[in-house]
């Protein structure tokens, strides 16, 4: 919890006091020849915080966990590898080939014979 506090004040430092030196020293401000630098800082520093607070939020969310582990299921396609995996432990009937002949002459069981 100290290390997010810290970083919630660090990161938003920057942006704090742009802001204070934008609305209470306007003209300094403007004279500034770098306030593009330290607003693109600024900048940065915050969308840092807000990233650094939605991975705080999703790791300690359960719901959150929950929902990115079935996201992932499903951009991995593992339904489909589980069912490969399920099909190659299944131990299928090996297929056996037999041939029987077929006699459709009831009257003679000797195929030389001519009637």
């Amino acid at each position: 919890m100290l290390f997010t506090a810290l970083s919630h004040v660090v990161m938003t430092l920057p942006g704090n006091t742009s802001y204070f030196f934008y609305t209470t020293y306007y003209d300094y401000w403007s004279d500034l020849r770098r306030q593009d630098i330290l607003l693109r800082m600024a900048a940065i520093c915050s969308t840092l915080n807000h990233s650094k607070n939605f991975v705080l939020f999703c790791a300690s969310s359960a719901d959150m966990r929950e929902a990115s582990v079935e996201l992932i299921k499903i951009l991995l396609c593992w339904d489909r590898w589980k069912k490969k995996e399920q099909r190659a432990e299944r131990q299928w009937p090996k297929p056996t080939i037999e041939t029987t002949l077929v006699d459709d002459d009831d009257d003679d069981d000797d195929p030389t014979t001519i009637n």
